[in-house]
């Protein structure tokens, strides 16, 4: 057997050591810290902990911190205070509990709630709600990745302003979206589940009734109620062949046989960065890809590509991230999240590569094949500003009356009218 297959074998005798039988979700992050050590990332020889409680008028909340390198550390400030540690947990009593990042964007937990910042980190926040409700209002998202997990679903933020309820004793979650879009997943939602602004998406398991509902807002007084039944308990289901009700990147399954399944002799090469990718370790992840990545970029099934571009995008790798997404454009261009891979290119050439003119093309694209998709305003808002950046004025008070005409009251209107003012 070869050195990467007695690792392999090995890393799956350590998972089936670690996880025992039928783990739940809660065990999930500490099985996933064992994986990693596993797969033979390096670790830092000891965590140090440092409990602290905090007691305010009408918020109580403890800070239980897990030191970590400084330039690893995305800061955060719990009610004024700056914690020192990445994770902290937070108990808000009798009245809400805000939390402000370094770039402007807020968390909030409302009165009654429970929740934890797993990681604050220049790639990627983590908030775990344990109970209540907390609303978020995420700045004009870049390569950082959002997530809001509550029990074993997971809401992550594509850029918007919207709030996650979480009731353990039902396993009920409603996610309410007032701008721009979130991505939902968890055991019985279909991969990509987008909830974007003015829907409300719920989900309720008591052992008895299907209850997954999303409520589309379709003008004043009216409502479009899209249901699904809870499938059968085992692996992660097959998504849905239905079409989307909205112009919005959900997944549809691609219909080639490149688009359901990977060829057996990558299955191997696979295991490792698809458990790294997993545990949000996209830089390791990417390293395990290694020479690897070119006959990927041809061969991976859609799914597994489509987390290949993530892997790219939130290691930061611009180079690698623009093949990967522009490969997936060109093999599955029938997909959904072929127009939202348009957007990404948008951001990742204007955030990664500062090439404003090449974003502004890939901004225009994503309007011209979803012109009513979540992201059009992001798309046409940021425009105006890489139209600029980009030198062409003409394009760029184009695209603010656009944007005026579409989105009066939007977060770019301002600048809009600035820019046109002049």
């Amino acid at each position: 057997m070869s050195q990467q297959g007695d690792r392999l074998e090995e890393l799956g005798r350590k998972i089936r050591s670690d996880l025992g039988p039928a783990p739940d979700a809660e065990r999930l992050f500490y099985q996933q810290s064992a994986i990693l050590a596993a797969a033979g990332r390096r670790r830092r020889s000891a965590a140090r902990f440092t409990l602290s409680v905090l007691a305010t008028a009408g918020a109580v909340f403890g800070l239980l911190m897990l030191l970590a390198p400084p330039e690893e550390r995305f800061g955060f400030r719990v009610k004024g205070e700056q914690p020192q540690g990445s994770r902290v947990i937070l108990q808000a009593t009798s009245e809400s509990l805000p939390v402000d990042f370094d770039d402007g964007s807020r968390v909030e937990l409302l009165a009654g709630s429970a929740a934890q910042i797993l990681e604050s980190s220049p790639r990627r926040v983590e908030v775990r709600l344990s109970s209540g409700a907390v609303t978020a209002n995420i700045r004009r998202a870049d390569a950082r990745i959002w997530s809001i997990r509550a029990g074993p679903y997971g809401v992550l933020v594509v850029g918007t302003e919207f709030s996650v309820s979480w009731r353990p004793e039902r396993s009920e979650i409603e996610v309410s979206v007032a701008r721009g879009a979130v991505r939902v997943e968890g055991p019985g939602v279909a991969e990509e589940t987008i909830v974007a602004a003015g829907e409300r998406w719920v989900r309720a398991d008591d052992g008895r009734t299907p209850a997954a509902e999303k409520t589309l807002a379709a003008g004043k007084g009216t409502a479009l109620r899209v249901a699904s039944v809870r499938p059968e308990p085992g692996p992660l289901p097959p998504e849905p062949g239905a079409s989307p009700s909205r112009d919005v990147p959900s997944v549809e399954p691609d219909d080639s046989p490149a688009g359901r399944t990977s060829a057996p002799h990558e299955e191997s090469s696979l295991t490792a960065w698809r458990l790294l990718h997993h545990v949000g370790e996209y830089r390791s992840a990417l390293a395990a890809v290694g020479d690897s990545f070119e006959d990927l970029l041809v061969s991976l099934a859609a799914d597994d590509l489509w987390r290949l571009t993530e892997t790219c995008r939130l290691a930061r790798d611009s180079s690698r991230a623009i093949r990967a997404l522009e490969a997936f454009r060109k093999r599955f261009p029938q997909s959904p999240r072929s127009r939202l891979a348009a957007f990404l290119l948008a951001i990742v050439t204007l955030e990664l590569e500062r090439d404003p003119a090449a974003a502004l093309t890939w901004f225009e694209r994503y309007r011209e094949e979803a012109p009513r998709g979540p992201l059009a305003e992001e798309a046409l808002g940021r425009s105006i500003r890489a139209a600029l950046d980009a030198g062409r004025l003409d394009k760029a008070r184009d695209a603010a009356r656009r944007y005026l005409d579409e989105f009066s009251n939007g977060p770019y209107a301002d600048d809009a009218r600035a820019l046109l003012s002049q």
